[in-house]
């Protein structure tokens, strides 16, 4: 539903949050030399991507800016940059 979020603010007082989170099996969320690696599948990420691409705003780590210095796009075109 198109609306959701809004309905949702509107109800609850409360911004429209989702979270996502990737993890190995063994519970890690990056290779142990700190090298950058993608833990979840292009599936997942595609979806992230058009997620982004509909989000206001999207919160990531200190270490992640620090480290990675990730370009937090949509990439899938469109004009549309989070903050």
């Amino acid at each position: 539903m198109v609306n959701a979020p809004l309905l949702y603010r509107a109800a609850s007082c409360l911004p429209f949050s989702v979270l996502k989170y990737a993890m190995t099996l063994d519970g890690k969320i990056a290779a142990s030399s700190g090298h950058a690696s993608w833990v979840s599948s292009k599936l997942s990420r595609d979806q992230v991507f058009e997620l982004r691409g509909r989000s206001d705003a999207i919160i990531v780590g200190g270490n992640t800016v620090r480290r990675d210095d990730p370009r937090l796009t949509a990439r899938h075109g469109g004009g549309h940059v989070p903050v």
